[in-house]
């Protein structure tokens, strides 16, 4: 909780470079495999896709998946479902202006306990929190949606009470060949 909170208030500045996403997923899936394992959670991950890198911090965005994850695996304790797909999308970003561009779309869905109705507008307040006290800062979310946000994109939430929740990570991709040429390290313009 201490660690979450120093890095809730002094976030270190972000090292971009050229990223492949989908290996950050893998290690993610890797580093919480026993945990998903004790859990009795299935994973079915669609992750085979040829996307072009993006420019992001790799570190941060393993911060981000693991825990949406993490999150996923909590709110299946007696086991379910958590499904994990990676995918180009062309889309107009929320917070923005302007037409539709590429977003490589990250989503994490799993068969758990969902969120109230309720409770969706506030799931990346700083502290908020429905966990049983001692099993969640309610950092988590707010600190994800804050270096996603940092990245150019966004998360999208859905829910249902005892039916799951998706949460949707949106980062853009290059725009053009040339662009994903830069975002690869080849310089083209």
């Amino acid at each position: 909780m201490v660690h979450g909170t120093l890095d809730f208030a002094r976030p270190r500045e972000p090292r971009r470079a050229p990223t492949a996403v989908v290996p950050v997923l893998r290690k993610v899936l890797e580093f919480l495999s026993q945990r998903i394992e004790e859990a009795g959670v299935q994973v079915e991950s669609s992750l085979t896709g040829d996307f072009p890198n993006i420019v992001a911090d790799a570190d941060k965005l393993h911060e981000v998946f693991l825990n949406l994850a993490a999150n996923a695996l909590d709110a299946m304790s007696r086991g379910g479902t958590l499904r994990i797909r990676a995918e180009g999308v062309q889309a107009r970003h929320p917070e923005r202006s302007g037409p539709a561009r590429p977003f490589l779309a990250i989503v994490f869905e799993d068969t758990g306990t969902g969120i109230a109705a309720e409770h969706l507008d506030r799931v990346f307040d700083s502290f908020f929190t429905t966990k049983k006290v001692g099993k969640g800062t309610g950092l988590g979310l707010s600190i994800s949606h804050g270096i996603v946000r940092d990245h150019g994109g966004w998360i999208d939430v859905a829910s249902e009470v005892n039916r799951g929740t998706r949460l949707t990570v949106y980062l853009p991709m290059p725009e053009t060949p040339a662009a994903a040429a830069r975002a690869a390290g080849g310089g083209a313009s």
